[in-house]
């Protein structure tokens, strides 16, 4: 599940729970009581940035296969031209 934004709720900040959170891939964490507007609006934002790069990822993928298709004719234009 890489990529999928996690968020580390802890009653009590604790500096190695933080790190621990870190390491298997938190985004954020929150250290309070849980408003949970607060939490709705950090998911809502972590899932736009996780489908804004979703789409890039698409963007870049299609980018890449019009190169190679681009690479193609124009090898195929030399090669018929010499």
């Amino acid at each position: 599940m890489r990529g999928v934004p996690i968020i580390s709720l802890r009653y009590q900040q604790r500096k190695e729970r933080c790190d621990q959170a870190a390491e298997i891939g938190a985004v954020d964490y929150i250290v309070q009581t849980i408003s949970s507007e607060i939490l709705k609006s950090k998911v809502k934002v972590y899932l736009d940035l996780y489908e804004q790069r979703e789409k890039l990822l698409k963007i870049q993928e299609a980018l890449e296969d019009a190169q190679t298709r681009l690479r193609t004719i124009l090898d195929n234009c030399w090669t018929h031209s010499s």
